[in-house]
This record gives C-alpha cells, structure tokens and sequence, in this order.
C-alpha cells in the first residue's frame, strides 16, 4: 500500500501556506510520566513558533511564557529558514486538565517530525534540579533527518492502527530506553513490526479496494439514497426556463434562475426613470406646468431690470443713487443724533460711505479714502505734486518704493513724495544707555534728471 500513502501537508518553507495552517486541533490533557507537567505535540510534527495559538476548553486564549511553552526546538532546520521552529508544548500549570485547542502554522513534508518528542524531552528534563520551570526554547531536539516519504507509512499506521501502534510504541519505549539517540533503532523496530503484519493481508485489502463492481452488493438504500431520484443536474437555459420536472438545479443553477427572473427585471425597473408608473402631479400633491409658468412669469427673470430700480424716493421726488447720497449728506439733521464721544462730534460713519480711520480723508462724492489710495487722483501734470505715501523701513527703502510708482514717472518736475520712518536711536550716558524713538518725515523730490532722496 505504500504507492497509494501521501504526506499529510506538503512542506512550507515560508510558514505562510495556507494549506498548512491547522485550527482548532483539540488535545486531552493527561498526566506524563517521569515529569510533574502536562506535554502535548501537533499531530502533524513541527510548527512554526510564532504562529502558536493555545486555548483552553472554553476558547480562552493562553499566554506564552505564562500558561504553557514551546520546546524541542529542531536546531537545523530552524536555521536553514530563518524561523523558529518547536514540536513541544509544556503547560505551566501543573493542575490544568481538560483539552485545549492548539492552532499553528505547520512545517510539514515531514521535515521536523519525531516520534519520540515527548520521551525525549522527559529525558532532559530528569537531568535539570527538582526546582526547575521549563522555558520557551530550553530543549534542543535530536530528531534524525527524514528522507522525502520515508515517514509516509508510519504516519498512516499511527492513524489506522493507533491502539495496536500504542502497545508496540510502549514496549519499544522501554527497550530503546526512550531518547534521541536510540530513535533510529525505535523506527526500525517499528518498520519492522508492522511489514511483518500487513504482509499477512496487504494483498487481499489491496484488491478489495481495487474492486469497484459493487464487492459488497450495495443498493440505494444502505447509504440513503432510496428517496433521491436519479436526475440529472439541469443545463442553465433549462433552469431558466423552467420547462423540465425531472431535473435538478444546483445552487449556482438556482442563483442564475433568481437573477433573470427576478433581480435583472427588478434593478430594470429601479433604472426605468421613464415615468415607470404614470406618475402625475396630482399623485404627488405637485402644481402642473401651467401653474408654475404663469407663477414664473410673473416675477422678474435673473436679468430683467426692475423698472424705477435704480431710483430712491422720499414719497414726492425720485433720486438716483448719488442724488439720494448727496440729499442725505445736506439734510442731517443734526439735532437729533447724540454726540459722539467726549468731543461732542457725530459719529463719523454719518458722514459717508466707507471706513473712517485716522488715514483716512473725506473725498467731496460722500466717500472715506485713505491717503494711500488717494494718491492715485494725482496724475502728473504741468504742475508740481505733492505725493503721500505710506511708512517704510527706512528712507533708503521709502525712496526706493516712492518712484517705483506708476504715477512717480508722469509727475511733473518740482513734484515730492512724503512719507514716514520709525525710527530707533540708542544713546550712551554715563554708565548706561537710553532708548528714543521718532517718527521721521522724508520726501523725494524729482529734479530735471530724475528722482532724488531729501
């Protein structure tokens, strides 16, 4: 039979293959002998360290290094990948029994697998003081290097015939003494002992399972099937038209046969924005078309001009906008504002439009305009000006900005440009110094070659 035993789980040098990761494999805790803890091992051999899960009966997740931990480190192949890989999982507490549910990714193909893990590890555990806790790591397993396939026919064997396997494994246990060193001796026996057994019937179970014309006469009924018709599975035109009885349909089938007679005519509908169900206005309490056009109509449209829009009345006489502005400058009346402040003037936003500040002046159309702004109403002529500008850095800075104006180019000669400096000067005196500062005037006066700094 050994041309027909496979590896379990094929070898995954990543320790990523997903059809190496075994969930949930439960595990009975029972007392080891020749030590005071509780040892387990994976069926399937090595696992790689950092994958380890451990729950206990109720799905509690254990801690490492705190519950229970990983040994029989194989030394040699954990080098060769770069991961850790152990076989051994020894619980810390002493009184723990019940089953756990271990999860791990495996290495598989048979590479860390020993039959002997637990025995071993009982061995170097009898050469530690009676004090001693096991630690992650601590036991370095002696597992023989296995050749591709050559663990095939145990591993089904401790499968198939586990409790005459466990007879034999005990007695070769106490005659091989139950170490590393005497587990190539332990195999042997092992392969031993059960060729000797299956040649007795390997020929006739060989044939039994060759024989597929029916060896044991079985019929409908011995495996349930007697209520099930023999149909065939349905062809998808057949599912979706529904013509044929004796025909079964599969759950794609089925999803098929839901989607064309179901949800396409539905999201076909729920796509349909073509007035799919006679909507009216009435049927949802709107006003027609001819309602909201009159309604439309009779108000001005977004560039209709409003007719008299632009004019101000006072009940007798229509003003335009800057009429209206200079009737209410020239028809304050005074009397009945409150005066403004401590100074006794009228609040200065009354006098005109804009903001009102320290820089600003009041311009004759009812306007607040700061200095700087009016420079611009200063065009050059045949006359000299006298320009304002605002403060600088410095009147090297100041000069530098004054006749890069636009207006600087057009202003007839004679003209000037004024404008400030905050100044800081620091003088000695005696043993200290004293600090003042200025607000300094400059100007730049434009001569018949140009510009220059007073």
């Amino acid at each position: 039979m050994s041309e027909n035993i496979k590896v379990r789980l094929s070898y995954d040098p990543t320790g990523r293959d997903p059809n190496n990761l075994v969930g949930s494999e439960p595990h009975t805790l029972s007392a080891t002998v020749g030590i005071p803890y509780k040892i387990i091992t994976m069926d399937h051999g090595g696992f790689y360290t950092r994958t380890l899960r451990v729950y206990d009966s109720t799905y509690k997740q254990l801690v490492v290094g705190q519950d229970y931990i990983y040994t029989y480190k194989h030394a040699v192949l954990s080098q060769q990948l770069g991961l850790n890989i152990c076989s051994a999982i020894v619980f810390l507490d002493k009184t723990r029994t019940g089953k756990v549910y271990v999860t791990a990714q495996m290495v598989g193909g048979d590479n860390a697998f020993s039959l002997t893990v637990i025995q071993d590890y009982v061995a170097f555990y009898k050469t530690k003081p009676a004090t001693y806790v096991p630690v992650n790591d601590d036991y370095v397993g002696n597992e023989p290097q296995w050749q591709p396939g050559e663990l095939d026919r145990e591993r089904w064997r401790l499968d198939t015939y586990q409790p005459f396997n466990n007879e034999i494994y005990a007695m070769a246990r106490a005659n091989a003494g139950a170490t590393g060193d005497y587990e190539q001796a332990f195999r042997d026996q092992v392969k031993a002992d059960y060729d000797a057994f299956l040649d007795r019937f390997n020929d006739r179970l060989d044939r039994h399972i060759a024989d597929m014309a029916n060896p044991h006469k079985d019929a409908k009924k011995h495996i349930g099937l007697d209520l099930v018709n023999n149909f065939a599975v349905a062809t998808p035109t057949e599912a979706q038209t529904g013509t044929a009885n004796n025909l079964y349909l599969t759950p794609e089938l089925s999803w098929g046969v839901v989607q064309k007679l179901a949800l396409d005519p539905l999201n076909l509908h729920i796509s349909n924005q073509n007035n799919p169900h006679k909507t009216t206005p009435a049927t949802i309490n709107a006003p027609t078309k001819t309602v909201v056009d009159q309604r439309a109509n009779a108000k001005y449209g977004r560039n209709d001009r409003v007719a008299n829009a632009s004019l101000f009345t006072d009940g007798t006489t229509s003003y335009t906008y800057a009429q209206f502005v200079d009737y209410a400058r020239r028809n304050i009346p005074a009397g009945n504002f409150a005066a403004g402040g401590a100074n006794g003037y009228l609040d200065p936003y009354r006098y005109a439009n804009g903001i009102p500040s320290i820089d600003a002046v009041y311009r004759g159309e009812g306007q607040w305009i700061t200095w700087e702004a009016i420079t611009q109403y200063q065009g050059g002529g045949s006359m000299p000006d006298v320009l304002i500008m605002g403060s600088a850095t410095s009147p090297e800075v100041g000069h530098a900005l004054a006749i890069s104006q636009p207006w600087a180019n057009t202003a007839a000669v004679g003209s000037m440009i004024f404008y400030t400096v905050y100044e800081t000067y620091v003088w000695g005196a005696g043993n200290g110094t004293f600090t003042n500062h200025f607000t300094v005037i400059y100007a730049s006066f434009k001569t018949a070659t140009g510009w220059i700094r007073v």
